[in-house]
């Protein structure tokens, strides 16, 4: 882990590269020679602490295959895959609003204070959004009766229309 230090607050780098999950084979044709073509380093928001900002850097590859020339990168088993956050960030603020009841404001300002992990109400509200149908497919797979329950989280998108009653109703 590096640590790099700014303005007293440590930030804490976690590197994973794709070079250690490297594909056997192309994705499209099979051939086993594949070249290292270029990469591209993302930052993942990690669970910090009020002085130390962790982030964990993914080293992204593109491999392109020596026989028919595709260009392709690699899904790591080791990160999400949708999101910038860790699996942790995202949990934490599951575990809050859904279990304990917060607040997607209260979660925000308490990750940006706490932890040192600047997030969006409308990430907070996709991942519920998300979470919710997953549990729903998962019961009407399993054979039972989906009940849609609120989660709980409002959200409003200010757009607002004023409606008159017209004179002659």
């Amino acid at each position: 882990m590096k640590h790099v230090q700014d303005r007293g607050l440590k930030f804490e780098y976690k590197v994973i590269s794709d070079m250690d999950a490297r594909p056997d084979k192309c994705s499209r044709c099979g051939f086993k020679t594949l070249i290292r073509r270029s990469h591209k380093f993302i930052d993942l928001q990690d669970i910090g602490s009020i002085s130390i900002k962790r982030v964990m850097r993914h080293e992204q590859v593109l491999w392109q295959c020596k026989y028919c020339g595709n260009l392709f990168t690699i899904r790591n088993p080791n990160l999400p895959f949708d999101t910038n956050y860790t699996d942790d960030v995202k949990n934490y603020v599951l575990k809050r609003v859904l279990d304990l009841g917060d607040t997607m404001r209260r979660v925000v300002s308490d990750l940006a204070v706490l932890h040192n992990v600047k997030i969006n109400v409308s990430t907070i509200h996709n991942w519920i959004d998300v979470k919710a149908s997953r549990e729903a497919n998962e019961k009407y797979i399993n054979g039972e009766i989906p009940v849609i329950e609120h989660s709980g989280a409002l959200s409003l998108d200010a757009t607002f229309k004023v409606v008159r009653r017209k004179k002659s109703e």
